[in-house]
């Protein structure tokens, strides 16, 4: 069975499972890492379970993801409502810091991402969740320190300045709040005692929120002499393993109620949320009352009857995770006095199995997106596409390929370049992943490529590793800014939205244009007058439709100039050349294009079958690269489209590569084979050429 990560610091094991060679296992921290004797380390974080930035349908909280030092790879992901948007003066903003001992974790990861946004649901406010560098490849103070420059980063937007416009032009800079737990929580107070000492022009830290945090005494306390002693003697070993320059039991940032300078904590305000059965609890409440005694802090302390750490996390549908998210939103007028914790813990139940056995939550935001956990009794099915999705009658779908996502990168170790997320529109969640080749020539504006991943409009995204190394080596290669667009997808959102989407997002593009926009890929180094469409499958149909645009409506602010379509997914009515004449085949493919477009004429319609469009002529580029697979079955179509458009009238260039023995996007699937590498050196010599 999976094991979340986020079940504590307190699942850790010293040793407590055997590996295969013992011998050469240095530390075992259960659910974190193993670290060998040779040096390797083994992260045991629960990969693939991170989920990318998006608008929730069910919340309305749109979140996006940015860099915050390319050199240190520190990020964070935003969240906001609409309702951010509209406020006047400035909503406030929850700088978040994650969980998973030190070690483990980011914002991207699903119940950290799950957990902010029902915090920004409710509360209407804007967040900042933090994506620090972990150990023990990086111990603290990095962690701590890393921290520190993202609240930085945060307070450079105050007055109007700084780059990011969801901070600079929704936020109320006089009330910001730290929050985190467990290991987060234990950094959002580290934090408030360096914004104590550090002020940060125009930034008033009004509150921390502290859930559950992973603080020691010197001594231990009930609760955790209330734990065997395997555990109580890991929970005190995970701290001095991620922090070996402690400086021992009283080190203030893991015993703050030993800090003499606890009254200098940055604000007047905190709420310590804690959890009755967690081994923790004791020492969360001598915080509390430690900090409330050493100055004029109105400090509230919110207990959690019944639960254990963390709880919050593995059961976010739960009336106690609901209260626990209620308050830590509220605004009361006073502080509400402490209250009493059970210093008497039932030994009969085991804290370590309790948590142990939880089953993986299901994440409330809209995992027909992501995962593949379609629940249904007997479900009836609506249609069947095979290979991309089924869907049922009940609204369900479920996609068998192209559900998962990976992150982008400041600089890709293989090729230089750098990726970044950005959102395009936030009422419909329109987005798209960012390349940038790594600069030969500060001065120099580069062209651009508006990209259009393929899955038959049903599945992929431009976040799926599918499209990452093709797109990484393209963007190195031929030297060109790539905007990898995603839109939003059938049967959920049938065509034209695709097509309506994707223009939505090349009119985004272009609005940068003469240093404009608040997007500095663009805006500084994109060359308007050298823009390129393309895509591959359902993709290629989207940059040719989209060049069909260009040539009826123009592009202000834009010039395109060629379009790259790979294995381009066009069909049509009747069988040509050596095209297949099997009925299934056939029925299968009109199957998919009627799916994904209801509203469609047919096989014949000019958006699958663009020789059929009395519009063909007038296509918006001067040059069009066609690339085919020998066995792929849309070959013929893609040979058909070459032909035509040279006797169209069009008036432009068209070429044509085929790769031999190879299916349909072979590419994407093999992206380091000889052949693939020949393809991309052919897209990039092509663009390279205009």
């Amino acid at each position: 069975m999976f094991r979340p990560l986020f079940v504590s610091c307190l699942l850790i094991s010293f040793g407590g499972i055997a590996s295969s060679d013992p011998e050469e296992l240095e530390v075992f921290f259960q659910f974190f890492f193993k670290v060998y004797k040779n040096g390797t380390i083994e992260k045991l974080d629960g990969s693939g379970l991170d989920v990318p930035a998006s608008l929730d349908s069910d919340t309305g909280v749109q979140s996006k993801d940015i860099v915050i030092s390319p050199e240190t790879n520190v990020s964070a992901r935003l969240y906001a409502t609409k309702d951010a948007t509209a406020s006047k003066g400035g909503v406030p903003l929850l700088v978040y810091f994650h969980g998973g001992g030190f070690s483990t974790g980011s914002a991207a990861y699903f119940a950290f991402h799950q957990f902010v946004n029902s915090v920004v649901a409710k509360g209407k406010v804007v967040a900042v969740s933090v994506s620090y560098r972990l150990a023990p490849e990086h111990c603290l103070p990095i962690g701590y320190d890393d921290s520190w420059a993202a609240v930085k980063w945060v307070a450079s937007h105050a007055g109007g300045g700084g780059s990011e416009p969801w901070l600079k032009e929704r936020v109320d800079f006089n009330r910001v709040y730290f929050l985190g737990e467990s290991a987060g929580a234990n950094i959002a107070h580290n934090m408030a005692m360096r914004f104590g000492s550090e002020k940060l022009d125009g930034v008033e830290l009004k509150g921390i929120v502290l859930i559950h945090p992973y603080f020691l005494l010197k001594e231990p306390t009930a609760s955790l002499l209330a734990v065997n002693e395997e555990m109580r003697s890991n929970i005190t070993k995970l701290w001095s393993y991620v922090c070996p320059s402690n400086t021992g039991p009283s080190d203030p940032r893991i015993n703050p109620v030993a800090d003499p300078d606890l009254s200098k904590l940055g604000c007047k305000r905190a709420l310590v949320c804690l959890a009755e059965r967690d081994p923790l609890v004791d020492a969360g409440k001598k915080y509390a009352e430690a900090l409330r005694g050493r100055g004029e802090k109105d400090v509230e302390i919110f207990v959690s009857r019944g639960k254990t750490h963390v709880f919050h996390l593995r059961e976010p549908d739960s009336k106690e995770a609901s209260d626990l998210i209620d308050r830590v939103i509220a605004n009361p007028e006073s502080p509400r006095s402490l209250e009493p914790i059970p210093e008497v813990y039932n030994s009969s139940v085991s804290l370590s199995v309790s948590l142990i056995q939880t089953n993986r939550p299901q994440p409330s935001f809209d995992t027909r997106r992501y995962f593949l956990t379609m629940e249904s009794n007997n479900p009836e099915i609506e249609y069947d596409l095979s290979h991309l999705c089924v869907v049922y009658k009940n609204g369900k779908v479920e996609r068998f390929i192209g559900t998962e996502i990976v992150a982008p990168s400041p600089a890709d170790p293989e090729t230089g370049v750098g990726s970044k997320d950005v959102v395009i529109e936030l009422d419909t969640g329109i987005s798209a992943r960012l390349y940038k080749p790594k600069p030969t020539n500060q001065d120099q504006k580069l062209p651009l490529l508006v990209y259009f991943h393929g899955g038959g409009f049903f599945v992929q995204t431009a976040f799926s590793p599918t499209y990452q190394p093709f797109l990484n080596s393209l963007a190195a290669q031929a030297n060109v800014i790539i905007v990898s667009v995603d839109y939003r997808r059938a049967p959920e959102h049938p065509l034209p939205i695709g097509y309506d989407d994707s223009w939505a997002a090349v009119k985004w593009v272009v609005s940068h244009s003469g240093g404009n926009g608040e997007e500095e890929w663009l805006r500084d180094c994109a060359d308007f007058g050298r823009v390129f469409f393309g895509g591959d499958s359902s993709g290629a149909n989207i940059a040719h439709n989209l060049a069909i645009r260009v040539g009826s409506d123009g592009l202000d602010g834009g010039k395109v100039v060629g379009l790259v379509l790979m294995h381009p997914y066009f069909w049509g009515k009747d069988p040509i050349a050596d095209e297949t004449t099997d009925v299934g085949a056939r029925t299968f493919q009109e199957k998919v294009w009627i799916s994904a477009c209801p509203m469609s004429t047919g096989p014949d319609d000019p958006l699958i079958n663009p020789v059929m469009d009395p519009k063909w002529s007038g296509m918006g580029c001067a040059k069009v690269l066609v690339v085919v697979a020998e066995k792929d079955v849309l070959k013929h179509r893609g040979w058909l489209y070459y032909e035509e458009l040279r006797k169209s009238g069009w008036g432009g260039e068209v070429e044509i590569m085929e790769t031999e023995e190879e299916e349909h996007v072979f590419f994407l699937e093999k992206p380091y084979c000889d052949k693939a590498k020949d393809l991309v050196k052919r897209v990039a010599s092509f663009m390279k050429s205009i």
